[in-house]
């Protein structure tokens, strides 16, 4: 695009950005459509790579009245699938990605909507895109379980079952702050939201440097500090939550493969569960000083023992329901069971 007398147009007014003009059809097969093509030659020997991931993807391709978005990546689709049936493209969209997400355009999202956004909020931090929209935004609350569960049943009750399991999760990023070096952090809270947030189906996005704690401030630069390769100062706390999570994750069947449910949200109490045939796994935080009843009919889950994969704690499951009695302290859970 040219604004006037040669001077391009760019994107979000940034001067290294130039922003590409898609109703030329030799700009599309330049960038895709040609065999010889910038996104085809990577997907291509030698390179082989394994997927692209789109910065900005709803962006693309909108200036002004033109908004050729949905078209790009419906062709983009289309031209990478035929050349590599697993090619993985991913994007990113800090809104409502519904309509990306129906099997005609992207495979995954980095999933700001339904995982980073609402389990911050629900940490008790602003929506750090709302107040980026809307620079007097005054309205945020501290939102509860039913409202996390909410957001998340939301997005993957919309989505095909093929695309569930592609969804990029995350809770930091190279575009905002890291969760840990927020006002609002502590260690208890973070490990039950990284415990919803590996249950989710999808991958979880795993920031460089969130394993031991690195260091860093508010400002979008300050969440982009070097790796610290100092073994001795870093936060051996979460190194070790990050390793147990990751072998959960690759290790237990039910969260390769497994059905998806939020069997139980009230208060500040939520849990997600994943089941197969053979196990069922239900993770997430309690949050009561009486006992708590968690249906698990929907699961298959008649009766027998649970046990947390952390602390070896044992629940019970009696004519359907989990048993988790009451603490003056969050509980941060993540109970297996094998039918």
């Amino acid at each position: 695009y040219y604004i006037k007398n040669g001077i391009p147009g760019y994107w979000n007014g940034v001067d290294t950005l130039p922003q590409l003009n898609y109703n030329s059809s030799r700009l599309r097969d330049i960038i895709y459509k040609n065999e010889n093509s910038v996104l085809k030659k990577y997907v291509k020997p030698p390179f082989n790579i394994d997927g692209y991931r789109f910065d900005v993807g709803f962006n693309t391709g909108y200036r002004g009245a033109d908004n050729f978005s949905h078209e790009l990546f419906r062709e983009i689709r289309t031209e990478l699938k035929h050349v590599r049936k697993d090619i993985y493209i991913l994007a990113e969209h800090w809104e409502d990605p519904i309509t990306y997400l129906e099997g005609d355009q992207w495979d995954g999202v980095m999933n700001y909507f339904a995982a980073c956004r609402p389990v911050r909020t629900y940490a008790g931090e602003p929506d750090r895109y709302l107040l980026g929209v809307f620079r007097d935004y005054t309205g945020y609350r501290r939102t509860d379980g039913e409202d996390l569960a909410h957001s998340i049943l939301n997005h993957y009750t919309r989505l095909p079952d093929q695309t569930a399991p592609l969804q990029y999760n995350l809770i930091d990023s190279h575009d905002i702050h890291r969760f840990h070096n927020s006002d609002v952090y502590d260690f208890d809270t973070y490990k039950g939201l990284l415990i919803i947030l590996y249950m989710m189906p999808g991958s979880f996005g795993l920031y460089y440097g969130d394993e031991i704690g690195l260091d860093g401030g508010w400002t979008m630069e300050e969440c982009r500090y070097p790796m610290n390769w100092e073994r001795s100062s870093w936060n051996m706390e979460h190194f070790e939550l990050y390793r147990m999570l990751n072998r959960v994750r690759i290790g237990e069947e039910a969260l390769c493969e497994g059905s998806f449910n939020v069997p139980y949200s009230c208060g500040r109490s939520v849990l997600i569960s994943r089941f197969t045939d053979r196990e069922l796994l239900v993770g997430g935080i309690v949050e009561s000083s009486e006992n708590v009843s968690i249906p698990l009919n929907a699961e298959g889950a008649c009766c027998g023992k649970c046990v947390d994969m952390f602390t070896e704690e044992e629940f019970e499951i009696i004519d359907g329901i989990l048993s988790v009695p009451g603490m003056e302290k969050a509980r941060q859970i993540l109970l297996k069971h094998t039918f």
